[in-house]
C-alpha cells in the first residue's frame, strides 16, 4: 500500500489492470490466489525463504501453462557457491519435472529461471 516505488512504476506503465501485488505470507496468500485469466505466464519469486518459495511454486503450479517462466531473484553472483531458499525451491521444481534451470544477467544482477513444459 502507499507510494511504494514498484507501485509507481506500475502506474507509470499503465499496467494497474495487468499486475497485482499481493502482500503477506506467500505460504498463505498463494493458497487462495486465482489469476483472472486462469493462467500464469510469469511467476517471479523474490522472498529468499525456502518455505515461502516452495509453497508459492507448489500452490501456483496448477496455473502455469506450457512455456510459462518461473524466475527467482539471484542477486549478485558470488563465489561462495551457497544456494539460498528461493534458488533451492526452484532447483527442486526443475529436478522434479526434469527441466533445465537457466541463469541470466541483467547488468551485474543475475536471476535463475525454469521454463515450464507441461
Amino acid at each position: 500500500t502507499g507510494s511504494h516505488p514498484i507501485r509507481s512504476r506500475i502506474k507509470t506503465a499503465h499496467a494497474e489492470d495487468s499486475i497485482k501485488i499481493i502482500e503477506g505470507d506467500a505460504c498463505e496468500t498463494t493458497l487462495d490466489f486465482r489469476p483472472h485469466s486462469g493462467s500464469i505466464s510469469l511467476l517471479y519469486i523474490d522472498c529468499n525463504s525456502y518455505m515461502a518459495s516452495k509453497s508459492s511454486i507448489s500452490n501456483l503450479k496448477k496455473y502455469l501453462r506450457p512455456s510459462s517462466l518461473i524466475f527467482v531473484d539471484g542477486g549478485f553472483p558470488g563465489v561462495s557457491g551457497d544456494i539460498d531458499g528461493e534458488k533451492q525451491a526452484l532447483l527442486e521444481y526443475a529436478q522434479e519435472n526434469n527441466l533445465p534451470i537457466f541463469r541470466t544477467f541483467f547488468g551485474d544482477w543475475c536471476s535463475f529461471f525454469v521454463q515450464v513444459s507441461k
